[in-house]
């Protein structure tokens, strides 16, 4: 396949030309825009101010703000698989249609997110229903692991993964933003 970008309309005569539509749906996917895509999400998710008008570039509270929104957004996910798994995994009474029903519009929400903001220019603002929806579920997860005193060495030690990478991510992320 050609990694040529075939433009599918002239610029000159607006016309669409014989060929150039076949082109436009060969072009393989990039590795970069995979990366985009990932950093859209990541991005969305990751606040580094608590205010829409921001005046500092570097706030006093961004690290505090980068921990309480990381911890947020890997419990959630965690709550949210322990949630899956019991509405899914587990059978019997009569409030396992319903369950199952909370699960599929949950999940509909957020594909519908993802498939929304993974694409393009987002604010911090548009991603609080998500952390509005991870913070229940990272609570119920942590109290659970507290209240069962056991959280797990692969767990935590993948928490502790998950915060060096998105801190790298963050301070990636932070100076494209601020380039000034």
């Amino acid at each position: 396949m050609s990694r040529e970008v075939v433009p599918r309309v002239d610029a000159d005569d607006g016309v669409l030309r014989e060929g150039e539509r076949e082109a436009h749906f060969t072009i393989p996917v990039q590795r970069t825009s995979l990366r985009t895509v990932a950093f859209h999400i990541f991005g969305a998710l990751d606040f580094d101010a608590l205010f829409p008008y921001i005046y500092d570039a570097r706030p006093w509270y961004r690290p505090l703000l980068f921990i309480a929104c990381q911890t947020a957004n890997f419990w959630g996910v965690v709550g949210a698989i322990r949630c899956l798994k019991i509405a899914v995994v587990r059978d019997g009474g009569p409030k396992a249609p319903a369950a199952r029903f909370a699960v599929a519009m949950l999940a509909a929400f957020v594909v519908t997110w993802l498939a929304v903001y993974s694409i393009s220019a987002v604010e911090n603002r548009f991603a609080l229903p998500m952390i509005a929806i991870f913070i229940p579920f990272a609570i119920g997860a942590i109290f659970e692991r507290v209240e069962q005193r056991k959280i797990g060495a692969l767990l935590a030690v993948t928490f502790c993964a998950y915060l060096a990478a998105a801190a790298w991510a963050s301070l990636f992320l932070s100076s494209l933003r601020y380039k000034a």
